[in-house]
């Protein structure tokens, strides 16, 4: 049995930082996994949430969840792990660290 997707979302934002203007995509997907192979994921979940500027996709924040490393993000090259404390508690680290990263994200766009 494969992983179930149960969550997907695409969001387009506009913020500045430093007086530049830009785009930064956010996508997030989270998966239920089976329960043969769930003990391998917190709370049986495969989380993925990435944002990136549209016009430089190494400037990102990616937060994911998967073995051997269990729960972990990226911003750049730099990579840490955390402890996982359910998801809602994984998306506000993932919205705080894009906060962090690319400033408040004012408005979105279509």
């Amino acid at each position: 049995m494969k992983a179930i997707k149960i969550f997907s979302e695409k969001l387009i934002f506009k913020t500045s930082q430093n007086g530049e203007v830009f785009r930064v995509s956010v996508i997030k997907e989270i998966f239920k996994i089976p329960d043969d192979q769930a003990h391998a994921f917190p709370d049986g979940h495969k989380v993925s949430m990435i944002a990136f500027r549209d016009d430089d996709p190494e400037k990102r924040v990616l937060l994911d969840c998967h073995p051997p490393k269990g729960p972990h993000y990226h911003i750049g090259d730099i990579e840490s792990s955390f402890e996982w404390a359910g998801l809602k508690s994984a998306d506000d680290l993932f919205w705080k660290l894009v906060e962090a990263e690319f400033g408040k994200l004012e408005e979105v766009l279509e």
